[in-house]
């Protein structure tokens, strides 16, 4: 009996790996979606507080970002002063970080705000 070539007897550890790939290609979209949903409940809390909010330009992509009540983003691309509307679901996992910064940032800077608020008007009573 004649050996098998070398590349028939690793087909099947290929297809392994292949399977193993769309398995963990699909636990990255489930992942995604999850986080894109509780992105989106954020924002939605975010935009009741602080009304609709524009980012700066994002450097990786050039775009800034405005949050919408519904929960989605509105995209300007400031090459082509186009805008769009996306849902969390299409953003990359880096523009959602980059929302995410953003509304922990101004968040920080309001709560700042308020202590500094505090220590003044405690100031004035002592």
């Amino acid at each position: 009996m004649n050996p098998k070539p070398g590349w028939v007897r690793y087909m099947a550890k290929v297809y392994d790996m292949i399977e193993r790939v769309d398995f963990l290609n699909d636990v990255k979209e489930i992942e995604k979606k999850a986080a894109a949903e509780v992105l989106k409940k954020e924002i939605r809390a975010f935009v009741m507080h602080e009304g609709q909010s524009y980012t700066y330009d994002c450097p990786s992509t050039g775009c800034s970002y405005s949050l919408l009540c519904n929960g989605n983003v509105l995209i300007k691309d400031d090459e082509d002063a186009e805008e769009k509307e996306v849902e969390m679901e299409n953003l990359t996992p880096e523009e959602m970080e980059i929302l995410r910064e953003f509304m922990v940032y101004m968040l920080d800077t309001e709560i700042q705000y308020e202590e500094e608020e505090i220590d003044r008007y405690t100031n004035l009573c002592l």
